[in-house]
């Protein structure tokens, strides 16, 4: 007589934990690749809250001089929210306003650079001033404590959060156009190419 294969029941119950404890790691992965991806791109975002006619807010400069809504009046301002040890983002949007100014015709209304940061944990006076070092030489930078910051942010409709993982922060990537009456008019999202930004500009400075 022959002997036959013995078979293993398994309870109804314990495939049906199986099945689910598969679904609840591939879950998982699904969170941490999308966290992954955020981080590498610098959790740039386009802007969440509505901005103020004119926005309001007193940071201070690379300098340490006090910087307020009032220093945006009498020339076209281009506005970035970033901060310093952004890797990519940051530069990226930098470097377009940089190349687009260097562009602009020498018969166009003056328009002045701002960068403010939205890390004032990292990012002093000092370290913004060296950081622009790097761009275009007419860019102000702005610092301040915590709550000035979010303050300055949400007046410009922007989101900044220090929310992030592995030390990033989560921000607004547009670019603000400010008018020479100090109140913002347009933003250019992160897509935005530096030929954009020059058209975009000629269109608002005839």
């Amino acid at each position: 007589m022959s002997a036959s294969n013995p078979r293993v029941e398994v309870p109804p119950a314990a495939t049906t934990r199986s099945i689910d404890g598969i679904w609840l790691r591939l879950g998982l992965l699904a969170v941490v690749a999308a966290v992954t991806i955020a981080a590498i791109l610098g959790f740039a975002v386009v802007h969440t809250y509505d901005p103020d006619p004119r926005p309001r807010f007193t940071l201070i400069d690379q300098q340490g001089r006090r910087y307020t809504e009032q220093n945006l009046t009498g020339h076209w301002s281009l506005v970035y929210f970033g901060f310093t040890r952004c890797p990519h983002i940051c530069p990226t949007q930098m470097g377009k306003i940089s190349a687009a100014l260097g562009q602009l015709e020498e018969d166009q209304p003056v328009v002045k650079p701002l960068f403010i940061t939205v890390d004032p944990g990292n990012d002093d006076a000092e370290t913004v001033k060296r950081y622009l070092e790097h761009f275009h030489p007419s860019f102000s930078g702005l610092t301040g404590n915590p709550v000035a910051l979010e303050a300055a942010a949400r007046s410009f409709g922007a989101l900044a959060d220090d929310a992030g993982v592995d030390g990033q922060v989560m921000h607004s990537s547009a670019i603000y156009v400010v008018s020479p009456e100090g109140r913002v008019i347009d933003y250019l999202p992160f897509e935005s190419t530096v030929e954009t930004i020059v058209s975009r500009l000629a269109e608002l400075t005839p």
